[in-house]
């Protein structure tokens, strides 16, 4: 209902506005991540909402709305900081919305093969470059310590490193979604089924085994 649209946007604009008061920028985790992770759930609630009416079907110019699209969203991202950060909603609502509609020349380049599997393994990404980095740094702050304790970084350095830390990533998020991810997706996946097919408790013998 409208009602209910209306409802999820305030809520996902005034979760968004209240962080915007209380912290310099979104680089926040353990302090108010479940704040910002609400706020961002119901922003996917919201856009899901508009894809099931479709609202907002683009049917004309779908490379030129991608193209404006990408260039006004890359552009919140490189030039917003500080509590401006917090005006991600919009953005993001016209990123996916525009995007998920497939229709247009920039969708077409995504959708080859070496971005789907950058897709594929993009919440094994996710959840493995943060401790990969932190192991890497305090590893090179280990190796640059004892070898080459006069060594000042620079960014070309940094730029150099960045190529094996970025295969180190995808490697190991290879194997976690290949070994962990799938296996537990199908584990959770099996375990639904059973409970969506048969909620109530059997009964054995005439009797529940909830007794």
């Amino acid at each position: 209902t409208r009602a209910g649209v209306a409802v999820i946007m305030l809520l996902v604009l005034g979760t968004y506005g209240f962080l915007s008061t209380q912290f310099a920028s979104m680089n926040i985790t353990f302090d108010a991540g479940f704040l910002r992770c609400f706020a961002g759930f119901y922003l996917g609630v919201l856009i899901a909402i508009c894809r099931q009416k479709g609202v907002l079907k683009i049917t004309r110019h779908k490379t030129l709305i991608e193209i404006g699209t990408l260039s006004v969203c890359l552009s919140f991202v490189v030039l917003m900081t500080g509590p401006q950060q917090f005006l991600v909603a919009p953005f993001l609502f016209l990123f996916v919305i525009v995007f998920m509609q497939d229709g247009g020349a920039v969708s077409k380049l995504l959708a080859r093969k070496p971005n789907l599997y950058l897709a594929r393994v993009s919440y094994s990404v996710y959840l493995n470059h943060m401790l990969i980095a932190i192991f890497c740094d305090l590893a090179i702050r280990f190796v640059v310590g004892t070898f080459f304790p006069d060594w000042v970084p620079t960014i070309t350095v940094g730029t150099i490193l960045l190529v094996p830390y970025l295969a180190i990533v995808l490697i190991a998020s290879e194997l976690t979604f290949r070994y962990i991810e799938v296996p537990g997706a199908k584990l959770m996946n099996a375990a639904l089924s059973r409970f969506i097919r048969d909620p109530q408790p059997r009964a054995v013998d005439g009797r529940s085994t909830a007794s």
